[in-house]
C-alpha cells in the first residue's frame, strides 16, 4: 500500500508472472484493494469571538474538513460530521473510492489552556512551564499571542509533567 505523488491511494498488488509462464493461484487473483490512512493534522484555534475552528491542515489530503462550535467538544464533532458526510459524499454520490483519514488534534495556545482549564490552573501551569501566570492570562484572553519559543517551553514543561506522571504507581494496586 503506496501513496502517490498527488496523494492519492494505490493499492498493493499481487505480483505478476511473465507472459507465458505458469501462474500461481495468488497471482490469477485481481488486486487487494487496502485504502491508505492517511494521518491528517487537524489545528485547533479560537477566534476573537471565543468559538472554535477546527480545520485539516495536509496539503497532501485530498478534502477541506473544517468544523466550529462554542465549545471545542462542540468544533470536534462538527469536524467528525463533516468528515462523515464528505465520506458519504465522495463514496454513494460520486461512486469513488474515500482517502480514509485518521486525525492529530494540535491546539493553539488559547485552545489547549480552555480546554484544560479543568486540570490546569494558571499557577499551576506557571510552576510546570515557568511562564508567568499573568502572561498565561494575556494568552487565554487573546490578549498577546505567544511566541514560538514560549510555545516551545510550554510544550516541553507539559510534556515533563505528563512524563513524571506517567512514572506514578499507588500502593495496594
Amino acid at each position: 500500500m503506496d501513496k502517490s505523488n498527488n496523494g492519492t491511494e494505490v493499492y498493493n498488488q499481487l505480483p505478476r508472472s511473465p507472459r507465458g509462464k505458469k501462474r500461481n493461484r495468488q497471482t490469477n487473483q485481481k488486486a487487494i484493494r487496502s485504502p491508505i490512512m492517511n494521518i491528517v493534522t487537524a489545528i485547533i484555534e479560537t477566534g476573537p469571538d471565543h468559538h472554535f475552528s477546527i480545520y485539516s491542515d495536509n496539503d497532501d489530503y485530498p478534502y477541506g474538513i473544517i468544523g466550529t462550535g462554542d465549545t471545542i467538544a462542540e468544533a470536534k464533532e462538527d469536524f467528525l460530521a463533516a468528515y462523515e458526510d464528505m465520506r458519504k459524499c465522495v463514496t454513494e454520490d460520486l461512486g469513488e473510492d474515500f482517502v480514509e483519514a485518521e486525525f492529530v488534534f494540535r491546539y493553539d495556545i488559547p485552545s489547549f489552556l480552555q480546554e484544560f482549564a479543568f486540570a490546569f490552573t494558571l499557577a499551576g501551569l506557571e510552576r510546570i512551564t515557568g511562564i508567568n501566570q499573568k502572561q498565561l492570562g494575556h494568552y487565554v484572553s487573546g490578549y498577546r499571542k505567544p511566541s514560538a519559543r514560549t510555545i516551545r517551553r510550554m510544550e516541553d514543561g507539559i510534556h515533563r509533567f505528563s512524563e513524571q506522571l506517567s512514572t506514578i504507581h499507588f500502593v495496594g494496586v
